[in-house]
Parts: structure tokens; C-alpha cells; sequence
């Protein structure tokens, strides 16, 4: 049997330039164990006060919300999918410690066990409602929206959260500047086996 090898040396790969989207990370500097695991760090809400529901998510297949914490940091909160328990928020988790190992700048993301006691909607959040416009949100929304999630044993709702950078946005990017004008040699090394 013969195993193959894909051998990628840095030499014939040199390193793409650091831009706003991308920093060179473990390819050029090996991070630890530690590092790999930890990622970002940790996106949790402040516990020193309620959690106010500012905003609901409505587009794609998962329930969720951003949030306000006591210190005025906001998060959005991602549910799995109904029958999908743990699957979702997990990949989700890996896939960002990943890619920020691979030097992609990604969202603060931690899973977190909700409280719903901890909730509360804001004065001025809205949901659609279904004409095109939009109205207050009630406290039945946030009940239909949570209705539809798994619970813990303790009643906690597991989910995503993401930390939001402060500040606004100012621009979109359509990373135009990540073209490849340099080719990329490989070569493939067979390995002899029994």
C-alpha cells in the first residue's frame, strides 16, 4: 500500500500579506495547544444585570436575538435548530477557533447556558409584522421564539453567543485585494508501506 503525502513547503508557499480580514497565525507561528483551543477568548455577557432583547433574528435557519448586557456590551444569541441539539452552536464553535488559527478575523463566539428569567425587551425593539412593516415586540414573540428551543434538564437554554466590536460599521469589504499572483507549488510524496 502506498500512502500519500501532501507536502507543502513554506519556501515555495509563501505567506499572504496581512490585510484588515487576515492575519498571519499558526502557518507562520506555530500556536500552542492552548492557544488553538482558546481562540479569541470567551464571549460572555456581564452577569450584573438583566439581559435586554434588542433585536430579533429572523433570517436563516436558527432562532436568536442580540442582546444589550448590564455594561452596555452587546451579543447575538444563536439557538440550534429544532432535533439538532448541540450540533449547530458545536460546529459553529470549532469552525471559529479554526479558521482564527488559520489567521481569518472572526467573531468572539463562546456557548453559553441562557437563563430565560435573565430576558427583557427593550422599549424600541420591533419584530416584522407580516405586511412589511414592523411593530413593538411582545412578550409572546420572545416566548414563541424560545417555545421552539430544547431546554436543558434545568430548564437553561444552550446557545451561541457572539460578542459584537464596538464602534460602527463604516464600510463593506468585498476582499478584492486577495488575489493570488504568486503560484503555489506542491509536491506529492509517496510513502512505501507493506
Amino acid at each position: 500500500r502506498y500512502a500519500e503525502t501532501l507536502v507543502i513547503s513554506s519556501s515555495y508557499c509563501p505567506a499572504s500579506p496581512n490585510k484588515a480580514w487576515y492575519t498571519n497565525r499558526h502557518f507562520l507561528y506555530p500556536m500552542t495547544s492552548e492557544e488553538l483551543t482558546t481562540g479569541l477568548g470567551e464571549a460572555s455577557p456581564d452577569d450584573g444585570g438583566p439581559w435586554v432583547v434588542v433585536a430579533g433574528k429572523f433570517e436563516g435557519g436558527t432562532a436568536g436575538f442580540m442582546i444589550k448586557d448590564a455594561a452596555g456590551n452587546r451579543f447575538l444569541l444563536k439557538f440550534d435548530s429544532e432535533g439538532n441539539k448541540e450540533m449547530g452552536s458545536s460546529s459553529e464553535i470549532i469552525a471559529t477557533k479554526a479558521l482564527h488559527a488559520a489567521g481569518y478575523n472572526v467573531p468572539r463566539n463562546s456557548i453559553l447556558y441562557l437563563d430565560p428569567s435573565r430576558l427583557t425587551i427593550g422599549e424600541k425593539t420591533t419584530v416584522p409584522d407580516g405586511a412589511g412593516g414592523k411593530r413593538k415586540m411582545m412578550p409572546r414573540d420572545l416566548e414563541a421564539i424560545l417555545d421552539n428551543i430544547e431546554p436543558e434538564p434545568d430548564g437553561r437554554l444552550r446557545c451561541v453567543a457572539s460578542a459584537f466590536l464596538s464602534g460602527k460599521p463604516v464600510a463593506c469589504s468585498t476582499m478584492t485585494d486577495d488575489a493570488v499572483t504568486t503560484p503555489t507549488t506542491a509536491s506529492i510524496t509517496n510513502i512505501g508501506a507493506s
